[in-house]
């Protein structure tokens, strides 16, 4: 607004609205790469103007000045356009980030529990049956030792013949 009044002040006070279009030309605008919160982001570092030649006979003694508002008004421009870029790729980021937490808090933790319950459960029937299986191999290998335990006699307990239940 500072600059805008400069130039419409020297333009009311001569007359005439000129083609200032024409005497500033921007030639490079200069842009390095930055990273914030993991996101490339272009970072505004100057524009270099094109020096354009003029009469200072044939134009009017407020283009000097206008000329060098101008330039800081594009210089502005140019600099804010890149904080438009910033901020909208930021914002795409964080929109992103966002949608990522809310499938891991929504979805995949809560199927992930599920999961972990699931594999619980059968490790504690798999430990379960384990035992169970243990138990039942014990009791068979203490019945193999100790064979008088299950004999029988079949001549009454008079005779040498034995026959072993197994």
């Amino acid at each position: 607004d500072k600059y805008y009044e400069i130039v419409m002040g020297w333009v009311e006070l001569f007359g005439g609205k000129p083609e200032v279009t024409e005497w500033v030309k921007v030639s490079n605008i200069s842009l390095a790469a930055g990273n914030i919160a993991g996101v490339d982001i272009p970072v505004f570092r100057d524009v270099d103007f094109t020096s354009v030649r003029y009469s200072f006979f044939e134009t009017p003694p407020w283009v000097d000045d206008a000329v060098s508002a101008i330039q800081t008004l594009l210089h502005l421009l140019a600099q804010l356009s890149v904080l438009e870029r910033q901020s909208a790729l930021i914002s795409e980021e964080l929109d992103r980030t966002a949608q990522r937490v809310n499938l891991f808090e929504k979805v995949k933790i809560p199927e992930a529990n599920v999961h972990i319950r699931r594999l619980q459960i059968y490790l504690g029937d798999q430990q379960t049956a384990a035992v169970v299986r243990g138990k039942i191999s014990k009791k068979k290998r203490a019945s193999r030792r100790t064979p008088a335990a299950h004999c029988r006699r079949r001549d009454g307990g008079r005779g040498v013949t034995v026959a072993l239940k197994i």
